[in-house]
């Protein structure tokens, strides 16, 4: 099936085309930190209602409203063995939304940072 650019336009405006959130996503391939890293996310997160955990075989796909944070100076004695902001990046497969690294966190969010609000600090 071809679709004309006026078409096209048409059906990506329409009211089930493109919808604007404010939802980030994460996948995470699955292994042994990234288990204690959901389940503290879990922790930290679990009471948000918009906060959604599913498990897809050899990844979990994360959802949230408006971000998330990851402090790998808190999962790092979870884990017990040295886990830094890189090692988790690793098994980051895929994210949407704004992604950075502050010190030892990764963060996610819809924020225009240093528009909207203040890049965090170190």
């Amino acid at each position: 099936m071809t679709l004309s650019p006026e078409a096209l336009r048409r059906k990506m405006w329409a009211a089930d085309g493109v919808v604007e959130t404010r939802r980030v996503v994460v996948v995470l391939a699955r292994c042994e930190e990234i288990e204690t890293v959901v389940d503290w996310l879990g922790e930290r997160y679990g009471d948000d209602p918009g906060f959604v955990v599913e498990d897809h075989g050899p990844y979990y796909r994360i959802d949230c409203e408006e971000g998330l944070e990851v402090d790998l100076d808190e999962i790092e004695p979870l884990i017990g063995h040295s886990y830094n902001v890189f090692d988790f990046l690793v098994s980051v497969s895929t994210a949407v939304g704004r992604t950075m690294t502050v010190g030892n966190r990764f963060v996610l969010t819809t924020s225009l940072l240093g528009l909207e609000e203040e890049v965090p600090g170190g």
